[in-house]
């Protein structure tokens, strides 16, 4: 995992404010869903409100949780970083490498690939390949370890299925036309979801 495959705290918390912004002011021309026994028209947007409200605090929650874990493995890459695997500029170690990284991806036996007497130069260069497998491999299963220790791929999942919950609400929310002023002013705090994200972040 490299930092560019990080996402940041930044990123993340803007990307739920794009999903808060964009569909709560629209109005399309859906009609609302009536709820039963509701004495105002627009008691269905009511309790959409809180629940997008519920969501937006339950994101936020576990949003601190994975801005944690995430820098947490930023700082472990920052003190650990991966190593180089230097370019085989060798034509013969090259082409037995492909053919033993060919057997692997059909499900071969690395074995059975006829081994051609190697020059020196070959020689040399593919070790200096295998030490750089066995380095990377290494080093994959420290970040392994690291991730589980912080719990990442956990949180991680937690964090994601928190937003795209509160995405799913809010498009909910914006299939919905008010009927009232007091549903045009909830569609309104609705999209405020942005402005308070703004203001915490």
């Amino acid at each position: 995992m490299s930092q560019a495959t990080l996402r940041t705290t930044t990123s993340r918390r803007a990307f739920v404010a794009g999903l808060a912004a964009a569909p709560a002011l629209a109005s399309p021309a859906f009609a609302l869903v009536a709820v039963p026994g509701a004495s105002h028209p627009d008691a269905a947007l009511f309790a959409l409100e809180d629940k997008c409200a519920a969501a937006w605090a339950h994101s936020e929650v576990i949003g601190k949780r994975w801005d944690q874990v995430e820098k947490t493995m930023i700082e472990w890459e920052r003190r650990n970083p991966k190593p180089a695997w230097p370019r085989c500029a060798n034509p013969e170690a090259e082409n037995l490498l492909l053919q033993v990284l060919g057997s692997f991806v059909e499900g071969g036996n690395a074995s059975e690939v006829a081994v051609p007497v190697l020059t020196e130069d070959a020689k040399v260069a593919l070790g200096e390949q295998v030490d750089a497998m066995r380095q990377n491999s290494e080093w994959s299963a420290r970040e392994r370890a690291a991730k589980a220790d912080c719990a990442f791929d956990f949180v991680e999942a937690e964090w994601e299925a928190s937003v795209d919950a509160l995405a799913d609400l809010l498009n909910e929310a914006a299939a919905f036309r008010a009927a009232t002023p007091e549903g045009l002013r909830c569609k309104v705090r609705i999209a405020c979801i942005r402005s308070e994200e703004r203001r915490v972040g």
